[in-house]
């Protein structure tokens, strides 16, 4: 008897070992936070030759190297012809500056755009940091549509605030819902794109003549289970089980809306599970 209780012993421990081991794996792996290029390929009218689009959302202030060129280093690689930078560049707990360093070689790889997120707005320094970015060379846009140039073809380049300014940063004639109106006027064959903070606003989207409306704010849902949870757990202004956290989504009519997981790493106090930040490369071709 005391030989069987023995062996029974061993495989209780050998179990309850092997457990731990694949828990502490499960989290090893699904905790990792190394940055990923994800790309898409994106049929759109009137687009003549590729157009690279590099999209960096949510960095939040976040460390990258120690020279903080990690992201503008892997975005020059990716030779984009477009950066789009979609929100929370600058966080409203973390570093202001290291926050402005993160894309403050962006412009010498390719025109660069900026729309702002809630956290510049929490911040209570998002005109602040609109002015140093276009100091930069990066261009800002609130309810503004703005054309460039990419190899001979034209693209246009709108972007709409945070609604958040709304709240933290009043503008009489500069609110939401004047900026929304004055995108609402640009009507063109010109292919264009739409720099926005947030996934949700779909209403919005659909009433504007646009193809392609970049976003972040939803952090991929922050805990992602492969296979059960590939949208994620959470996002905010979505609340639990989002729909809208990554990928993209048709909203009819010849719009496409991508959604970045984004970059933010130690700026959210709950970890990323299953969901490491990205970097999204989005080529654009002829439909």
């Amino acid at each position: 008897m005391p030989c069987v209780s023995s062996r029974r012993g061993r495989r209780i421990v050998a179990v309850v070992l092997l457990l731990v081991a694949v828990t502490v794996g499960f989290f090893v792996a699904g905790l990792r936070n190394d940055i990923i290029i994800t790309r898409y390929q994106l049929g759109v009218a009137g687009v003549q030759s590729p157009i690279r689009v590099a999209v960096i959302a949510d960095t939040h202030s976040c460390r990258y190297d120690d020279d903080q060129q990690q992201i503008a280093n892997m975005v020059r690689a990716e030779n984009p012809d477009v950066i789009t930078l979609v929100g929370d560049i600058v966080d409203d707990d973390l570093s202001y500056e290291r926050g402005l360093d993160t894309v403050r070689h962006m412009p010498e790889i390719a025109p660069t755009f900026y729309v702002a997120g809630n956290h510049e707005y929490w911040s209570g320094r998002a005109r602040e940091v609109k002015k140093e970015l276009s100091g930069m060379g990066i261009h800002v846009l609130a309810g503004d549509t703005e054309e460039v140039d990419v190899n001979g073809q034209p693209l246009l380049v709108s972007g709409i605030d945070d609604p958040d300014a709304d709240i933290y940063d009043p503008q009489t004639g500069n609110s939401f819902d004047d900026q929304a109106e004055r995108l609402r006027t640009v009507s063109s064959e010109t292919p264009r794109l739409l720099l926005s903070h947030r996934p949700e606003r779909t209403d919005l989207y659909k009433s504007l003549d646009v193809d392609v409306i970049f976003s972040g704010h939803a952090h991929g849902g922050q805990w992602r289970i492969p296979g059960l949870l590939p949208n994620g757990l959470y996002a905010p202004n979505q609340g639990f089980f989002p729909k809208l956290s990554r990928g993209i989504h048709d909203l009819g009519g010849g719009r496409e809306l991508i959604i970045s997981r984004g970059l933010s790493r130690e700026s959210t106090s709950i970890p990323r599970l299953f969901n490491p930040p990205e970097i999204l490369i989005v080529d654009l071709v002829p439909a």
